[in-house]
């Protein structure tokens, strides 16, 4: 992501934790501009977190599949997820 004011590049590391404390706002470290994440942005994550359980808990057989199935996709969402929010300034 790129600051609209300033054109710093704001970096994956800080996304990440933004989204990491509860969608605490990214802040720009050139020109202090606050990016908090749309509405829209925080539903699309939340969906993409807890659909797949149901999916994984239908089809898995095991317990043990369901918690490796699991495991997996909740690392894949966790890098991921900073790739699909999107930021306004606020």
């Amino acid at each position: 992501m790129i600051c609209d004011y300033c054109g710093n590049e704001i970096t994956y590391k800080e996304i990440r934790s933004s989204i990491s404390l509860k969608y605490k706002p990214v802040i720009c470290k050139d020109c202090g501009t606050n990016y908090i994440p749309t509405f829209i942005s925080k539903m699309l994550v939340s969906i993409f977190f807890l659909v797949p359980i149901f999916f994984i808990a239908n089809k898995s057989s095991s317990t043990l599949i369901f918690i490796i199935s699991f495991s997996i996709y909740l690392l894949m969402a966790f890098f991921f997820t900073p790739y699909i929010i999107k930021y306004k300034i606020g």
